[in-house]
């Protein structure tokens, strides 16, 4: 769960603690027809367990608790959910976040509201420093990330390896169709020329950096 995701013993006088009686919804859902509902947390006497979410005829069911990946059937200290353009998470990521950055942001604090991300009159800057924050976290002196993208830049592999490389560090894997997009829409507007190659049912693509307009 999001409130186990601590610090290391050297940045732990950073993380937000967790608030039992932290109560919140989120701003919005996965889709713009709230399919499924927005997240929520709170306290166990408020929400004594939750239920589940039908996708087939969107409804949920809370007439029995139902345990989620890690044994838990409450929502009490969950509300660290990932928010943000690149989904920031956690009690220390925010901790940080709140640590760096309430003093530039008058009223700001992450810790007592991790949804100041998402609302408030400094959300959408909040939405993309926070991205940016998280990628300097955990992509941007990543090995892994920083090999994919030298191989790419000569032309040994794809733009799909790339943002698979990425999708794993910063979201378990998820929205890799999206950030796809977007990277190639980024190469074309730079006027990359890549051509693909069918390989293994996988698109190989090579660059061909002298093909960037130096104007």
């Amino acid at each position: 769960m999001h409130q186990d995701m601590r610090c290391n013993k050297d940045e732990a006088h950073m993380e937000c603690k967790p608030d039992p009686s932290m109560q919140m919804t989120g701003v919005a859902s996965e889709s713009a027809d709230a399919r499924p509902p927005p997240f929520f947390c709170g306290p166990r006497p408020y929400f004594p367990f939750t239920g589940f979410y039908d996708s087939m005829d969107n409804t949920i069911h809370n007439d029995v608790p139902l345990a989620n990946a890690v044994g838990r059937t409450d929502v009490e200290q969950c509300c660290w959910w990932g928010r943000g353009s690149a989904r920031a998470a956690g009690v220390c990521l925010f901790g940080k976040l709140n640590y760096y950055l309430s003093d530039v942001f008058p009223g700001v604090d992450f810790c007592k509201n991790p949804s100041s991300v998402c609302s408030g009159s400094f959300s959408y800057t909040l939405m993309w420093i926070t991205g940016m924050f998280v990628w300097v976290e955990y992509a941007q002196s990543d090995a892994l990330y920083s090999d994919a993208l030298d191989r790419f830049v000569q032309g040994e592999t794809t733009e799909q390896e790339v943002i698979d490389v990425i999708s794993d560090l910063l979201d378990n894997g998820m929205n890799k169709e999206h950030r796809l997009a977007n990277f190639q829409l980024t190469l074309n507007a730079l006027e990359i020329e890549y051509s693909s190659v069918q390989q293994n049912e996988n698109t190989y693509d090579s660059l061909n950096l002298g093909a960037i307009n130096s104007d």
